[in-house]
């Protein structure tokens, strides 16, 4: 992260001072500049001997801390290598750390002891100060948060191979608790459907991962196996382009994921003439060598003299399964009352193994877009 601070100088505590910030190239150097030259004494706050975080040192640890967290959870809304911005969020820090000082102090005032027995002539004046300052900290904090960008959507790129993932995935995600893949209101989650030849897929997608690559997207890769995606997927990370956490790679196909009971029976919702004729069991019998569902559903049905394509049935397939899944895992989410409950984890019974794989992915998108500190309005 490039910080502007070049040029950056502030007034300081007292009149006449400044502070400069030239040099400083690390968030750790700058909250430890901020610190050191703004921060309060510890031993001078009305909380002393109440305050949960007094270790009797300076500076004081409570400030500290709320200096971390906020620039920690606030500074990728701004353009840290923008001078002014920067000075700007600056003034931002130091203007919250004075307002809970000061709120701190004028609310100890009236709940310590001392104070409220010994001190009686001073209150009207402490008062007043204490509100005069809260007053002008808060309309600096006001006038230099418009730098902060409050509107900030993390953005997300699932890549996929084909029709039946793009058809069937996004609902799951959404299921999954992934925000901005059915309303883009936190996060933005978009699924890019590479079409084509294995040899091309895997070129489309190197295409997206260098030359049409995003800073600020972060992407991942849902992809089939065969003899040439481990040696690909390695070239992918040898450049930097993915991670492990970055890509997921079913064990055959999407439709492999399945056991050969749902596909059959989702076939047989689809069109009952043709797929009735098909026995599970035989199914079984001939995927056990093939461990190919399209395949081995293509020479049942060759055995008993119908030619078919499995391909014109995986964009049905897919929406029920996605139907489906989602159904599953929504309910799954009832608390013995029948009310939905955030707080349980949504599972599956029926489709386990294959929410757990996706889940892998959620997860990750997930753990990203609250370490991006999200702003949600």
């Amino acid at each position: 992260m490039e910080l502007g601070t070049e040029h950056i100088v502030l007034k300081g505590l007292n009149d006449g001072e400044f502070v400069e910030f030239k040099g400083i190239t690390t968030l750790d150097e700058l909250k430890t500049h901020i610190v050191n030259s703004y921060f309060p004494l510890c031993s001078s706050c009305n909380a002393r001997g109440h305050c949960e975080y007094e270790l009797r040192r300076e500076p004081c640890q409570m400030l500290v801390k709320v200096l971390d967290n906020f620039v920690d959870m606030n500074i990728r809304s701004i353009d840290t290598s923008n001078g002014f911005d920067l000075s700007r969020f600056i003034e931002i820090t130091i203007s919250l750390v004075d307002i809970i000082y000061n709120a701190e102090n004028l609310k100890w005032m009236y709940l310590d002891d001392y104070y409220n027995v010994y001190l009686e002539s001073v209150h009207p004046k402490l008062t007043l100060g204490y509100v005069s300052d809260l007053l002008v900290d808060l309309s600096k904090l006001n006038q230099s948060y418009r730098v902060v960008k409050t509107d900030r959507v993390k953005k997300f790129v699932v890549i996929v191979e084909g029709d039946s993932e793009e058809i069937c995935l996004p609902s799951v995600f959404d299921s999954l608790d992934v925000i901005g893949v059915i309303y883009a209101r936190r996060n933005s989650v978009r699924f890019v459907n590479i079409k084509g030849k294995d040899s091309l897929q895997k070129s489309k997608i190197a295409d997206i991962l260098t030359k049409y690559r995003e800073d600020d997207i972060s992407y991942f890769i849902i992809m089939d196996n065969d003899d040439s995606v481990e040696g690909y997927i390695n070239d992918l990370k040898r450049a930097d382009l993915v991670s492990d956490e970055n890509y997921l790679i079913w064990e055959n196909k999407f439709e492999d994921n399945f056991s050969e009971e749902i596909i059959i029976g989702l076939l047989q919702q689809i069109e009952p003439a043709i797929f009735n004729e098909v026995s599970i069991a035989e199914v079984v019998k001939i995927n056990s060598d093939k461990n190919d569902i399209a395949k081995s559903v293509e020479k049942a049905l060759a055995n008993k003299g119908i030619n078919l394509n499995f391909d014109d049935y995986k964009k049905p397939i897919a929406k029920i399964l996605s139907t489906s899944i989602s159904k599953e895992l929504r309910l799954s989410r009832n608390n013995a009352r029948g009310f939905f409950d955030a707080n349980i984890t949504p599972t599956s019974v029926t489709y386990k193994d294959f929410v757990e794989k996706i889940r892998k992915v959620t997860i990750y998108i997930n753990r990203i877009s609250k370490e991006f500190h999200v702003v949600s309005i």
